[in-house]
């Protein structure tokens, strides 16, 4: 049986993310170690500090587990923060080098007069299916998947235009981004865990 595997480092939304991914009837486990891992698809958990996070994920070996998963082209999904520390580096925790799988920055959201700094509620995504990518096989004969997705964060993602690829699927809300993916990389801002019957749709990439 294909294994979705839910990295725990004492962190993260682990009830819901499991909740949610049992709905794909695969097996579901909480990695505590990276030696447990067998096969499968790996998530990084969200709704914590990205800093603190990327912290704990290196001090506990994880990095490198990434590194091999993603090397053999199993997937590795990153949800919130877990989608953060995807990329190069967070200024959560004073500043923490992270990943570098995706190139995106992550910062402060600054408050406008009229709002705070945390963005909550639901918005529109819209995530496109190039056939140049894997993804577009998660979802055949579709071009891209709309829906209203969760959200709640204050710190958001950039991406580093330079450095991304023609065939990377980027999206985004006003000036931050809210879905990256590259190749068997998948980088959520948003919580499809929470997202209902989107978040359930997007179930199609752990098959």
């Amino acid at each position: 049986m294909t294994l979705i595997n839910i990295i725990n480092v004492g962190l993260g939304n682990l009830a819901s993310l499991r909740n949610w991914c049992r709905l794909s009837q695969k097996e579901v486990r909480l990695l505590e170690h990276p030696l447990d891992y067998q096969s499968g698809a790996i998530i990084i958990p969200g709704v914590c500090c990205a800093g603190t996070l990327m912290l704990r994920l290196r001090k506990a070996g994880f990095d490198k587990l990434i590194y091999e998963v993603e090397k053999s082209q199993q997937k590795v999904l990153g949800i919130c923060a877990g989608f953060q520390v995807l990329g190069t580096f967070t200024e959560e925790a004073g500043g923490v080098g992270c990943l570098g799988l995706l190139p995106i920055e992550t910062s402060k959201s600054t408050p406008s007069s009229d709002k705070d700094s945390r963005l909550t509620g639901w918005f529109r995504v819209s995530i496109s299916l190039p056939k140049s990518q894997p993804v577009s096989r998660d979802f055949p004969r579709k071009t891209c998947i709309t829906g209203e997705a969760y959200f709640n964060h204050q710190y958001i993602a950039k991406a580093l235009s330079l450095e991304s690829t023609s065939g990377d699927v980027v999206s985004y809300r006003s000036d931050f981004v809210t879905c990256f993916i590259r190749n068997s990389i998948y980088g959520f801002q948003f919580h499809p865990e929470k997202s209902a019957s989107f978040g359930r749709r997007l179930l199609a990439i752990l098959k």
